[in-house]
C-alpha cells in the first residue's frame, strides 16, 4: 500500500477524480454530485464513487469512517474524537489538552491530516483544527457511548477554559453537555 498525502481538491479536481473513479461510462451529473458532497475530500470522493449513491447509505458511510478511524494509532483516535466533539474549529493547544496529548500531539495531528480527517488553519494569531468534513465528525460522534460523549464535552470545556480563548457561549455549551 502506498499513501500519498493530498490536500483538499478544488471543485474541478474533485469532479475529475470522481469521473476517473466512476470508470468506463461515468455519469457527469453523478461525478458533479460526488465532488459537491465530498467538499474536495479525497477519502469521501473515493467512498462515494466506489459505492453507488443508492448503495452508500449514511449508515454504511459512517461505518466506513469509523473503521478507518479505528485503524489509527490511539493518540490520533483521541485527537479525532475531541475535534469531532468540538463541532467547529478549536484551538490546537486546547484540542491537544482535551485529548491528553503531550509529546505525541504533533504526530497525531500529522496522521489525521494525512488521511484527510482534519485540517488546520491559522486564525487570529493561533492554530485551529477542525474535522475535514462535517460528515466525518458526525460519524465519529455517532460511535460514542453517551457517558464517553459527556466526558469529552467536560474535557473540552476545561481545556477551552484553560486556553483563555473560548467564547462564553461555547464554554456554556460544553459544560452543559458535560453535565454541569
Amino acid at each position: 500500500r502506498i499513501d500519498i498525502a493530498l490536500g483538499e481538491l478544488a471543485a474541478d479536481e474533485a469532479r475529475a477524480l470522481a469521473t476517473e473513479l466512476l470508470g468506463a461510462a461515468p455519469d457527469a451529473g453523478r461525478a458533479q454530485a460526488i465532488a459537491r458532497e465530498s467538499q474536495g475530500n479525497p477519502f469521501l470522493i473515493d467512498a462515494l464513487a466506489r459505492f453507488g449513491s443508492d448503495e452508500l447509505s449514511g449508515a454504511l458511510l459512517d461505518e466506513m469512517i469509523r473503521r478507518r478511524a479505528a485503524e489509527l494509532a490511539e493518540p490520533a483516535r483521541r485527537l479525532l474524537t475531541v475535534v469531532a466533539v468540538a463541532g467547529r474549529p478549536i484551538d490546537l493547544g486546547a484540542a491537544f489538552h482535551a485529548a491528553a496529548l503531550d509529546h505525541e500531539g504533533d504526530a497525531a495531528l500529522a496522521a489525521l491530516r494525512a488521511v484527510h480527517f482534519v485540517r488546520t488553519r491559522r486564525s487570529t494569531g493561533w492554530d485551529e483544527v477542525e474535522t475535514y468534513h462535517d460528515r466525518l465528525g458526525a460519524a465519529v460522534i455517532g460511535g460514542l457511548e453517551p457517558e464517553e460523549l459527556r466526558r469529552l464535552h467536560e474535557r473540552l470545556a476545561l481545556a477551552l477554559l484553560a486556553s483563555g480563548r473560548a467564547d462564553p457561549e461555547r464554554l456554556a455549551e460544553h459544560f452543559r453537555e458535560g453535565g454541569h
